[in-house]
Protein backbone atom coordinates (compact mmCIF):
# COMPACT_ATOMS: atom_id res chain seq x y z
CA UNK A 1 0.00 0.00 0.00
CA UNK A 2 1.63 3.23 -0.79
CA UNK A 3 2.26 6.19 1.52
CA UNK A 4 -0.80 8.37 0.01
CA UNK A 5 -3.34 6.01 -0.06
CA UNK A 6 -2.50 4.78 3.83
CA UNK A 7 -2.82 8.60 4.76
CA UNK A 8 -5.70 9.28 2.80
CA UNK A 9 -7.29 5.97 4.56
CA UNK A 10 -5.81 7.18 7.89
CA UNK A 11 -7.74 10.40 7.56
CA UNK A 12 -10.66 8.75 5.98
CA UNK A 13 -11.05 7.05 9.79
CA UNK A 14 -10.40 10.31 11.62
CA UNK A 15 -12.90 12.06 9.70
CA UNK A 16 -15.52 8.95 10.05
CA UNK A 17 -14.83 7.94 13.48
CA UNK A 18 -15.01 12.29 14.63
CA UNK A 19 -18.44 11.88 12.58
CA UNK A 20 -19.80 8.90 14.44
CA UNK A 21 -18.84 10.27 17.93
CA UNK A 22 -20.74 13.78 16.91
CA UNK A 23 -23.10 11.76 16.08
CA UNK A 24 -23.58 9.71 19.38
CA UNK A 25 -22.98 12.87 21.57
CA UNK A 26 -25.77 14.59 19.52
CA UNK A 27 -28.60 11.56 19.66
CA UNK A 28 -27.99 11.48 23.66
CA UNK A 29 -29.31 15.61 23.68
CA UNK A 30 -32.62 16.17 24.98
CA UNK A 31 -33.14 18.94 22.18
CA UNK A 32 -36.65 20.16 23.76
CA UNK A 33 -38.08 20.29 27.31
CA UNK A 34 -39.59 17.44 28.94
CA UNK A 35 -40.50 15.72 32.46
CA UNK A 36 -39.54 12.52 34.03
CA UNK A 37 -42.10 9.82 34.30
CA UNK A 38 -42.14 8.20 37.68
CA UNK A 39 -39.75 5.52 36.42
CA UNK A 40 -36.67 8.26 36.13
CA UNK A 41 -36.28 6.87 32.69
CA UNK A 42 -39.15 7.82 30.53
CA UNK A 43 -38.85 11.52 28.89
CA UNK A 44 -42.32 12.91 28.10
CA UNK A 45 -41.40 15.96 25.75
CA UNK A 46 -43.26 19.12 26.98
CA UNK A 47 -43.93 22.88 25.57
CA UNK A 48 -45.95 23.53 28.83
CA UNK A 49 -45.96 22.30 32.82
CA UNK A 50 -48.95 24.50 34.72
CA UNK A 51 -50.41 23.48 38.13
CA UNK A 52 -53.84 22.68 38.32
CA UNK A 53 -56.17 21.59 41.47
CA UNK A 54 -55.86 17.83 40.11
CA UNK A 55 -52.16 17.89 39.50
CA UNK A 56 -49.68 18.73 37.18
CA UNK A 57 -50.94 19.83 33.41
CA UNK A 58 -48.22 19.00 30.81
CA UNK A 59 -48.65 20.40 27.07
CA UNK A 60 -47.16 18.30 24.38
CA UNK A 61 -45.75 19.44 21.13
CA UNK A 62 -48.84 18.65 19.36
CA UNK A 63 -51.40 20.88 21.66
CA UNK A 64 -52.00 17.91 23.73
CA UNK A 65 -53.01 18.37 27.35
CA UNK A 66 -52.42 15.49 29.77
CA UNK A 67 -52.85 15.76 33.68
CA UNK A 68 -50.68 14.03 36.06
CA UNK A 69 -50.10 13.31 39.37
CA UNK A 70 -47.03 14.92 40.86
CA UNK A 71 -46.50 11.45 42.42
CA UNK A 72 -46.08 9.86 39.06
CA UNK A 73 -43.25 12.22 37.58
CA UNK A 74 -39.90 12.85 38.77
CA UNK A 75 -38.85 16.17 40.23
CA UNK A 76 -35.89 18.24 39.86
CA UNK A 77 -35.40 18.91 43.73
CA UNK A 78 -36.57 15.76 45.32
CA UNK A 79 -36.98 17.89 49.01
CA UNK A 80 -38.87 20.79 46.95
CA UNK A 81 -42.50 21.53 46.52
CA UNK A 82 -44.91 19.31 44.27
CA UNK A 83 -45.02 22.40 41.77
CA UNK A 84 -45.04 22.53 38.18
CA UNK A 85 -41.59 24.00 37.92
CA UNK A 86 -40.14 21.19 40.08
CA UNK A 87 -40.49 18.95 37.16
CA UNK A 88 -39.91 20.46 34.25
CA UNK A 89 -36.50 19.83 32.66
CA UNK A 90 -35.31 22.30 30.22
CA UNK A 91 -33.87 21.07 26.47
CA UNK A 92 -31.20 22.28 24.74
CA UNK A 93 -33.10 24.99 22.85
CA UNK A 94 -34.22 26.57 26.51
CA UNK A 95 -30.88 26.32 27.65
CA UNK A 96 -29.65 28.19 24.94
CA UNK A 97 -31.98 30.70 25.01
CA UNK A 98 -31.66 31.08 29.26
CA UNK A 99 -28.28 32.16 28.77
CA UNK A 100 -26.68 35.30 30.44
CA UNK A 101 -24.41 36.30 27.33
CA UNK A 102 -22.61 38.92 29.30
CA UNK A 103 -21.21 35.92 31.75
CA UNK A 104 -19.92 33.60 28.52
CA UNK A 105 -18.32 36.66 27.03
CA UNK A 106 -16.72 37.24 30.31
CA UNK A 107 -15.37 33.55 30.35
CA UNK A 108 -14.71 33.29 26.96
CA UNK A 109 -12.75 36.11 27.43
CA UNK A 110 -10.35 35.00 30.42
CA UNK A 111 -10.26 31.49 28.77
CA UNK A 112 -8.64 32.84 25.92
CA UNK A 113 -6.76 35.27 28.14
CA UNK A 114 -5.00 32.26 30.06
CA UNK A 115 -4.61 30.46 26.67
CA UNK A 116 -2.11 33.69 25.64
CA UNK A 117 -0.67 33.67 29.19
CA UNK A 118 0.60 30.07 29.12
CA UNK A 119 1.42 30.63 25.60
CA UNK A 120 3.52 33.70 26.39
CA UNK A 121 5.09 31.47 29.06
CA UNK A 122 6.18 28.77 27.40
CA UNK A 123 7.63 30.84 24.82
CA UNK A 124 9.91 32.42 27.33
CA UNK A 125 10.79 29.00 28.33
CA UNK A 126 11.61 27.71 25.35
CA UNK A 127 13.71 31.03 24.39
CA UNK A 128 15.52 30.48 27.61
CA UNK A 129 17.03 27.46 26.41
CA UNK A 130 18.10 28.88 23.00
CA UNK A 131 14.86 28.30 20.60
CA UNK A 132 12.69 30.69 19.13
CA UNK A 133 9.35 30.22 18.03
CA UNK A 134 6.90 33.17 16.54
CA UNK A 135 4.11 33.97 18.99
CA UNK A 136 1.60 32.73 16.28
CA UNK A 137 3.22 29.16 16.21
CA UNK A 138 3.28 29.10 20.16
CA UNK A 139 -0.84 29.83 20.59
CA UNK A 140 -1.56 27.76 17.64
CA UNK A 141 0.89 24.90 19.55
CA UNK A 142 -0.81 26.07 23.18
CA UNK A 143 -4.71 25.57 21.73
CA UNK A 144 -3.83 22.53 20.22
CA UNK A 145 -2.59 21.06 23.63
CA UNK A 146 -5.47 22.21 25.61
CA UNK A 147 -7.73 20.66 22.93
CA UNK A 148 -5.42 17.21 23.57
CA UNK A 149 -5.62 17.91 27.02
CA UNK A 150 -8.87 17.84 27.23
CA UNK A 151 -9.46 14.51 25.44
CA UNK A 152 -6.85 12.50 26.32
CA UNK A 153 -6.80 10.90 29.91
CA UNK A 154 -4.39 12.62 31.88
CA UNK A 155 -2.54 16.11 31.67
CA UNK A 156 0.31 15.23 29.95
CA UNK A 157 -1.16 14.78 26.83
CA UNK A 158 -1.19 17.75 25.10
CA UNK A 159 2.57 18.46 26.47
CA UNK A 160 3.50 15.27 24.45
CA UNK A 161 1.20 16.80 21.31
CA UNK A 162 2.92 20.41 21.59
CA UNK A 163 6.77 18.85 22.15
CA UNK A 164 6.09 16.25 19.14
CA UNK A 165 5.07 19.26 16.39
CA UNK A 166 7.56 21.81 17.88
CA UNK A 167 10.16 19.05 17.35
CA UNK A 168 9.44 19.17 13.54
CA UNK A 169 10.24 22.72 13.08
CA UNK A 170 13.76 23.09 15.57
CA UNK A 171 16.80 20.93 15.18
CA UNK A 172 17.07 21.30 19.75
CA UNK A 173 14.82 18.11 19.87
CA UNK A 174 15.72 17.72 23.55
CA UNK A 175 14.43 21.49 24.37
CA UNK A 176 11.09 20.45 23.77
CA UNK A 177 10.94 17.95 26.15
CA UNK A 178 12.39 19.98 29.06
CA UNK A 179 10.14 22.88 28.35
Amino acid sequence: MSKSVRKTLVLSFKFALALALLGWVLSAVSWNDFVLDADGKTQIAVTGVADVAAGVELTTPDDQTILRSPRSLTPLDADGPPVAANYLRPGFFSSIRGIRRPFVAGGMAAFGLSILGVSVRWRGLIAVQGTRISSWESVKLTWLGMFFNSIVLGTTGGDLVKAYYLTRWIPAKIVCLVT
